[in-house]
C-alpha cells in the first residue's frame, strides 16, 4: 500500500499552528481529498463528479484577517462534464464563527470575478466548511449576519448553502474514509475536547495499520507530534495508554516510533516552542501598542495643529475688527473656545 505526498516531507511547524499544518498535510493530496469527498459530501453531488479529474489548486483565497484561524483548499473537478470548484474552508477556532460564511462568499465572488476577467462562463462553486471546535457548529446563512432589519429586506441579500462537516466532540458526524483520514479526524476531535482519551485510544487502534503503508513511520511521527502539540498528554502517558490498548498488531512499530521521538527530545521542543511563542506574542503586542500609540499621537497632533491654525486665524480677524459672528463662522470655533483661549471679545458699537 502507498499513501504519499511531497508535502509530507515538510518540517513540522511551529506548535502554534498544528491544526493548520495537519489539515494541509492530510488533504492537499489528491487521493485522500477524493476519498474524503466520496465519504462526506452529499451522494447526489458526488454522483455528478468525475473524481479522477480532481486537481488541487495552489492558491489560497483567505482574507488576511481570517488566516490566523482558518485554512483553505481549492479543488477543481469536472461536474456533469464541466469544470467546477470545491472550496474547503477549515475553521480551527474553539467556537463557531458566524463570519465563516462571509469568507466563503468572498472566495465565491473572487472566483467569479476571475471568470469574468478571463471571459469564461461562471464556474459553480461548492463550499465545504470543516470544523472541529469545542462546541457544535451553528449553521448560519449569509442573510443571518444582518441584524434587526425588516424581513422583507432579506429577499435582497445574497443567500447560498454550504456543506458543514462538524467533528466537534458533541457532534454526531460519523468519521469515515481511509486510515489516515479517520485518524486525523479522531485526533482533531480529541484536541477540541481537551484531549479526550477515548478518541485518542480509537486513533491508536487505527495507527497500528500504518505499519502497512510505505510511509507509515513518517505519518506515525506526524500524528504523535500533533497529539503532543494539541493535548496535555505527555509521551510517558501516551506510552502507558498504548500498552493499555494491547494492540495485537503493530505495537512494536508504534513503540519504536515513539522512542525515536523521545530520543529526538521532541517533547522538550514543544515546551520551548510554547515559551518562544509566548515571547513572540508579548513582543507583537508591544509592537502593536507602539503602532497604535503613534497613530493616536499623529491624530492628536493633527487635531491640535488644526485648532492652533484656527486660533491664529481668529486672532488675525479680531485684530482687524471682524464681527464675532464671521470669526466663528470661518474658524468653526465657538465663543467659549475663543474666551478660553484668552481672546478679549469686545462688543461692536
Amino acid at each position: 500500500m502507498t499513501d504519499t505526498t511531497e508535502n509530507e516531507q515538510e518540517d513540522w511547524p511551529d506548535v502554534h499552528r498544528p491544526h493548520d499544518k495537519l489539515f494541509k498535510l492530510t488533504f492537499r493530496e489528491k487521493e485522500r481529498l477524493a476519498d474524503f469527498m466520496k465519504h462526506h459530501l452529499p451522494t447526489e453531488v458526488i454522483g455528478l463528479m468525475d473524481l479522477d479529474s480532481l486537481r488541487i489548486e495552489p492558491e489560497t483565497f483567505l482574507d488576511e484577517k481570517f488566516s490566523e484561524n482558518y485554512s483553505d483548499i481549492i479543488a477543481q473537478v469536472n461536474l456533469s462534464g464541466k469544470p467546477a470548484f470545491v472550496y474547503f474552508l477549515f475553521e480551527h477556532k474553539s467556537a463557531p464563527d458566524e463570519l465563516a460564511v462571509w469568507q466563503i462568499l468572498q472566495y465565491m465572488v473572487q472566483q467569479w470575478k476571475k471568470d469574468l476577467d478571463e471571459k469564461k462562463d461562471f464556474t459553480p462553486v461548492i463550499p465545504v466548511l470543516f470544523y472541529h471546535g469545542e462546541r457544535p457548529w451553528e449553521y448560519r446563512r449569509f442573510p443571518e449576519l444582518f441584524k434587526d432589519i425588516p424581513k422583507i429586506l432579506l429577499e435582497y441579500i445574497p443567500d447560498f448553502r454550504y456543506i458543514p462537516h462538524d467533528i466537534s466532540p458533541e457532534a454526531k458526524t460519523e468519521i469515515q474514509g481511509g486510515i489516515i483520514i479517520r485518524i486525523v479526524q479522531l485526533l482533531m476531535r480529541a484536541a477540541a475536547g481537551k484531549g479526550r482519551e477515548d478518541e485518542i485510544l480509537k486513533a491508536l487502534e487505527l495507527m497500528r495499520l500504518l505499519a502497512d503503508l510505505d510511509n507509515g513511520e513518517r505519518w506515525l511521527e506526524i500524528l504523535f507530534r500533533y497529539i503532543l502539540a494539541t493535548t496535555n498528554i505527555r509521551l510517558e502517558k501516551l506510552t502507558a495508554k498504548l500498552r493499555e490498548a494491547r494492540l495485537a498488531k503493530g505495537e512494536e512499530f508504534i513503540m519504536s516510533t515513539m522512542q525515536k521521538l523521545i530520543d529526538k527530545g521532541f517533547e522538550k521542543g514543544i515546551e520551548q516552542g510554547i515559551e518562544k511563542g509566548i515571547e513572540q506574542g508579548i513582543e507583537k503586542g508591544i509592537e502593536q501598542g507602539i503602532e497604535k500609540g503613534i497613530e493616536q499621537g499623529i491624530e492628536q497632533g493633527i487635531e491640535k495643529g488644526a485648532k492652533q491654525t484656527k486660533l491664529e486665524t481668529a486672532a488675525s480677524m479680531l485684530a482687524r475688527n471682524y464681527p464675532l459672528e464671521e470669526v466663528i463662522a470661518i474658524t468653526g470655533l465657538s465663543r467659549d473656545e475663543l474666551l478660553e483661549a484668552g481672546f478679549v471679545i469686545r462688543p461692536r458699537w
